[in-house]
C-alpha cells in the first residue's frame, strides 16, 4: 500500500517568472515536504514577463515541475519574440499592453489564460495518474487556474484548494466589469467556491467578501496570510557609511512612494548633515514612471538611486541593509489591501515610515512593527521629526562603523513565516485525504 501523500499545485505564474506573485506556489513547493506532502506542480511554459528570477528554482529541487503549452497573449510573445530584453522579456508597448488588457477584460472569461486550460488539462491528466495525486492547490490570479483545477479535481474526484491571493469580482486592480462580464464571472466564481472542499484567501478583506458573496460556505474558508521565509534574513553586517532609506516594492499607482518625496526634500533643508549622509534606494520595477519624473525633478534627484529588480535574495539582503524602510499603499485604494512585502518590512526589524489606509495593512503594521511612524494627513512636521530623530541615532552609532544587524524575526511574527503558511496548508489537506 502506498502511504505517501502528494500534492498537485497549479499556479500559472511560477518561476522562472519573478515578482510577488509566485512566492506562494514557490514557498509552498519549498515547505511541503517537511509536513508530509511531496508537490508536484503544474504551470505554463516560459512566458513573457515583467520579470525573470530563475534563482527561486533553487529552492524548489524536491518539486516535480510540469509545464504545458498555452495560447494566452503571454505565450506568444515569448513563442514569436516580439519583444527581446534577454532574461526578462517586456512588453513595454503602450498600445500593445492596452490590447492585451482590452482581451483579457473583456473577451476572456475570467482571464485569457483561458487559453491554458485545454493544454494544462491534458498534461495535468497524466500528473494525477503518474503520480497517484490525492488532492489539488491552485493558487490565484489568474482565475482560470481554479477552473482548470475544478477540471481535473472533478475527473479524478479528489479534494480542491482554491487559494485566493486577490478577489475575484471584486478586484481594485481590474476596472468595473460591464454586466455581462460581471455575471459570467460571478456564475464562474460561484461555481469554483461551491465545489472546492476548501477555500484559503491571503487577507481578511478577500475573506469577507467570499463569505458575503455565499456565507453558506463560511466553515471552509481560511485566512492565511502572505509571509516572509525566515532563511531569507540571516545575521548580516552593514556599513554605517550612509544613512539609507531603502523602498522596496513595485512602483505603481497604488502603491507610490512619491508621498515621501517633500517629506525628505523638507528634511534635507533642516539638517544639511541628513542631506550629506542620506543615501535612498528603490529596489523593484518601476511600472509607474510618475515617480521617476518627479525625483528628477526634484531638488534631492542625486540621493536616489534605482537598483531596478533583483532576485529575490539579494533585494532582501539589501532590504535588511537600511537604516530606514518606506512603505506606501496609496489612500484611494481597497483598506484591505495588503501587498507580501508587509511581512518582510516586518522582519527585518527596521524602523519603518508608513503611508497607508486605516484599515488591514495598517493594523498590521501596529501590531507587529518594532518602531513604526504612519503619516497622515496634517502630521508632516511629525513625520519630519521621526525622519530626523533616525538620522540621529543612526549618527551616534555611526563610530562603530560596521555592525551585524538581526531581523525580528520574534514569537510575535512566527505565525506569518512561509513555513507555517505551509504548515496550515498540510493541516488542511490531512483534514481532506483521510
Amino acid at each position: 500500500m502506498n502511504n505517501e501523500k502528494h500534492v498537485l499545485v497549479i499556479a500559472y505564474y511560477f518561476p522562472p517568472c519573478g515578482m510577488g506573485g509566485v512566492q506562494r506556489a514557490v514557498k509552498l513547493g519549498k515547505y511541503l515536504p517537511l509536513y508530509g506532502w511531496k508537490v508536484s506542480a503544474l504551470t505554463v511554459k516560459e512566458i513573457a514577463y515583467y520579470q525573470k528570477d530563475r534563482s527561486l528554482l533553487e529552492e524548489i529541487p524536491e518539486v516535480n515541475i510540469y509545464r504545458s503549452g498555452s495560447f494566452d497573449p503571454l505565450r506568444i510573445i515569448q513563442i514569436f519574440k516580439m519583444k527581446k530584453g534577454g532574461e526578462n522579456l517586456v512588453f513595454n508597448s503602450g498600445i500593445l499592453r492596452r490590447i492585451f488588457r482590452f482581451f483579457d477584460r473583456y473577451i476572456f472569461i475570467p482571464d485569457s489564460k483561458l487559453l491554458w486550460i485545454p493544454f494544462a488539462y491534458l498534461k495535468g491528466l497524466g500528473i494525477i495518474k503518474h503520480h497517484k495525486i490525492q488532492a489539488i492547490i491552485s493558487t490565484a490570479p489568474p482565475f482560470s487556474s481554479h477552473l482548470l483545477a475544478l477540471l481535473l479535481a472533478k475527473t479524478f474526484r479528489i479534494p480542491l484548494v482554491t487559494d485566493f491571493r486577490d478577489s475575484w469580482t471584486k478586484n481594485d486592480f481590474r476596472p468595473e466589469m460591464k454586466f455581462i462580464c460581471l455575471l459570467l464571472n460571478r456564475m464562474l466564481e460561484n461555481l469554483v467556491l461551491k465545489n472546492s472542499q476548501k477555500v484559503t484567501c491571503i487577507s481578511k478583506n478577500i475573506l469577507n467578501y467570499i463569505n458575503e458573496r455565499l456565507p453558506a460556505l463560511g466553515k471552509d474558508h481560511s485566512l492565511i496570510y502572505n509571509g516572509f521565509d525566515d532563511e531569507d534574513f540571516p545575521p548580516t553586517e552593514k556599513s554605517a557609511s550612509k544613512f539609507t532609506i531603502i523602498i522596496y516594492e513595485t512602483v505603481t499607482e497604488w502603491a507610490d512612494p512619491a508621498v515621501f518625496l517633500q517629506i525628505l526634500i523638507r528634511a534635507t533643508e533642516i539638517n544639511s548633515d541628513f542631506k550629506d549622509n542620506l543615501d535612498i534606494k528603490i529596489i523593484g520595477n518601476i511600472l509607474d514612471d510618475t515617480f521617476q519624473k518627479k525625483v528628477s525633478g526634484s531638488s534631492i534627484h542625486d540621493k536616489f538611486s534605482f537598483q531596478g529588480y533583483l532576485n529575490h535574495k539579494t533585494a532582501v539582503k539589501q532590504l535588511i541593509l537600511g537604516d530606514l524602510l518606506l512603505f506606501s499603499i496609496s489612500k484611494n485604494k481597497s483598506p484591505g489591501m495588503i501587498t507580501g512585502k508587509i511581512f518582510e518590512y516586518l522582519a527585518a526589524g527596521i524602523p519603518i515610515l508608513a503611508s497607508v489606509p486605516s484599515g488591514e495593512a495598517y493594523s498590521i503594521l501596529k501590531q507587529f512593527g518594532k518602531n513604526i511612524f504612519f503619516m497622515e494627513e496634517g502630521n508632516e512636521d511629525e513625520v519630519i521629526n521621526f525622519l530626523l530623530s533616525e538620522f540621529t541615532e543612526w549618527e551616534k552609532n555611526k563610530a562603530h562603523n560596521v555592525r551585524t544587524v538581526f531581523s525580528a524575526k520574534t514569537d510575535s511574527l512566527a505565525k506569518f513565516t512561509r513555513r507555517n503558511q505551509a504548515k496550515a496548508f498540510a493541516d488542511i489537506l490531512d483534514e481532506l485525504v483521510i
